[in-house]
């Protein structure tokens, strides 16, 4: 049995260590009326966060003078604000000291009530900042191209007879600029052959250049141009660069790397978008979300147009890892096609360059979680119905033709009555 001064003294530092240990303590309220950033919030963080969470250290990574790093927060990866939610915000529970880890500030003087509901306020009424110390707080990743506004210009003025068109005059403003000058127009069999290999990517047809001889004539050309956009021609070659985007493929990839018979509607789908001219943002939703709005559910084809590993193992750890994999590749062309942003760094760490966060990539990822590789039919409407109708009757008449030459006594292979036709071993 324990001498009766041992267990005081333990009783004593017990309820010392309870007394100062503010784990369970209660959140002061919030402060009552409006709250001033310059005159009520900057001179508590001055007095007890900016030594080890300022400019010169940051203790955690964490600095709590700037906005960006407390909405992003420090190594934990838990952002340290919560914007209108001060008490499910990280750095709220350690100031007051209901944070499993040590109270902030570990040293010195604790804030004292009045201050810490004027933190609270401050966050529920929306985590206001002065414009000044925003500006500091700018993130230059945040200048790159595709988080800018669109925005519409105007065209440089000139007098110049060589600019025809609005482009036209940007492009001579950048070339004056450099005291340059426009190349010689292109004329004759020179201008429709640069005209045909930009729209369909083919040299003139025999008849073309008969045709069009006269390009200078504006009559002319407006018609062959008209000509060369309204050909399913123009879609086929300029779907090229969208589905080489989104990495589209009609095989699997990986070892076995085979066909991928019903990868065509997406593809014809990409095709078409072009020919009809689709708005690009309409594009984009029929394909993020077609089968969800009511469109053409080939566009949501893009999310399972990639590689796909089809070889699958008894081992769960192997399939966990193939199932991740197809989501990350999901996620990563979403981000490079959709977005302008590559996010696939963002799955094992928050991004460098980017402004992307770990928390974020999943959360993306969360999007995607339902959508798996398969195949599925695709509504046929009555145009394409009366084709495959013509199709399946003309295949059926060369079967009786090839039939005619097919005798059993003189091959070891027979027809077999399929879609595709094929030959099989006997």
């Amino acid at each position: 049995m324990l001498p009766r001064w041992t267990l005081r003294f333990t009783l004593a530092v017990a309820l010392a260590v309870i007394a100062d240990c503010p784990l369970q303590a209660e959140l002061p309220p919030p402060a009552s009326g409006p709250v001033d950033f310059e005159k009520d919030i900057l001179p508590i963080l001055s007095k007890h966060c900016l030594g080890c969470h300022g400019d010169k250290e940051q203790e955690s990574g964490l600095r709590v003078d700037r906005r960006s790093s407390l909405l992003r927060g420090g190594d934990s990866g838990e952002p340290a604000v919560e914007v209108e939610a001060s008490d499910k915000s990280l750095l709220v529970r350690a100031i007051s000291g209901r944070e499993q880890e040590p109270a902030m500030p570990p040293e010195g003087e604790r804030l004292s009530a009045r201050e810490i509901g004027l933190i609270c306020r401050w966050i529920d009424e929306g985590f206001q900042w002065p414009e000044s110390h925003l500006a500091k707080d700018r993130n230059p990743r945040l200048d790159r191209w595709s988080f800018q506004p669109l925005e519409k210009t105007t065209p440089p003025r000139t007098r110049s007879r060589w600019a025809r068109n609005p482009i036209d005059q940007f492009i001579l403003a950048r070339l004056q600029g450099q005291r340059l000058k426009p190349s010689a127009p292109a004329t004759g069999p020179a201008l429709l052959r640069r005209i045909t290999l930009v729209t369909h990517g083919l040299p003139p047809s025999l008849e073309q250049l008969d045709q069009f001889q006269d390009l200078q004539d504006d009559e002319n050309y407006h018609h062959l141009v008209d000509a060369m956009l309204a050909s399913r021609h123009f879609g086929e070659r300029w779907a090229r660069h969208w589905l080489d985007l989104i990495r589209f493929g009609e095989t699997h990839g990986f070892e076995t790397n085979r066909e991928r018979l019903h990868a065509w509607p997406y593809r014809d789908y990409v095709i078409n978008a072009f020919n009809n001219d689709l708005p690009y943002d309409q594009f984009l939703q029929e394909q993020i979300a077609g089968d969800s709005i009511g469109a053409d559910t080939a566009a949501t084809g893009y999310l399972v147009a990639g590689p796909s590993d089809i070889v699958k193992s008894k081992d769960k750890n192997l399939t966990l890892m193939q199932r991740q994999d197809e989501l990350a590749d999901m996620v990563n062309v979403t981000g490079t096609s959709l977005l302008g942003l590559t996010l696939g760094c963002a799955r094992c760490h928050s991004h460098k360059f980017d402004p992307i966060l770990q928390r974020d990539y999943f959360a993306i990822q969360a999007v995607f979680a339902g959508v798996n590789h398969g195949d599925r039919d695709v509504p046929v409407g009555p145009e394409e119905s009366r084709k495959l109708a013509t199709v399946n009757a003309r295949i059926g008449e060369l079967r009786a033709e090839l039939r005619q030459f097919i005798s059993p006594a003189r091959t070891r292979f027979q027809l077999v009555d399929d879609n595709p036709p094929a030959f099989v071993p006997v």
